[in-house]
């Protein structure tokens, strides 16, 4: 198989630009997914006060050693956890972009931008968790962007 016959299989044949917009989406979702199992820092700076209602620390003493998990640690969980969302996400987002016109998966994929969607605009404006000026905008400008895209395209495929 020739390097071009390898290429032109990976390149989407539906018309338009969306499906290469949700490859674009899927290699930022990989990249993410990465990140959140490699690095949990880098999840971290999505969520610009992951604790806003916590209550002040305490001096660790020996026996809290023992029956609690810092909050470095308590975060490396919520790490994995959304790396691996994000990683489902990235396979249906993929398969739309290959097959936009089976409307069962457009529809899934279209779900998974509006679940993204309430996650961050809920951890903005409902948890404040996040801000603006902090991770919020690019994973808002994804969600918001591909949501409407999607919907104005519906029966295009």
């Amino acid at each position: 198989m020739a390097a071009s016959d390898v290429l032109s299989a990976l390149i989407p044949s539906a018309p338009g630009l969306l499906p290469y917009w949700l490859l674009i989406t899927s290699a930022f979702s990989i990249l993410n997914f990465v990140a959140c199992y490699t690095s949990p820092p880098f999840f971290l700076r999505t969520y610009s006060n992951p604790y806003p209602n916590a209550p002040p620390s305490k001096p660790n003493t020996r026996s809290s050693q023992k029956s609690s998990a810092s909050a470095s640690d308590s975060t490396v969980l919520p790490a994995r956890i959304f790396g691996t969302w994000t990683l489902l996400a990235c396979i249906l987002r993929t398969w739309a972009a290959y097959a936009p016109d089976h409307t069962d998966i457009y529809v899934i994929t279209i779900c998974t931008y509006l679940i993204a969607l309430g996650h961050f605009t809920s951890e903005w404006l409902i948890y404040g968790t996040m801000t603006l000026k902090g991770g919020l905008a690019p994973p808002l400008f994804f969600s918001t962007t591909t949501t409407a895209w999607m919907l104005a395209n519906w029966g295009t495929y």
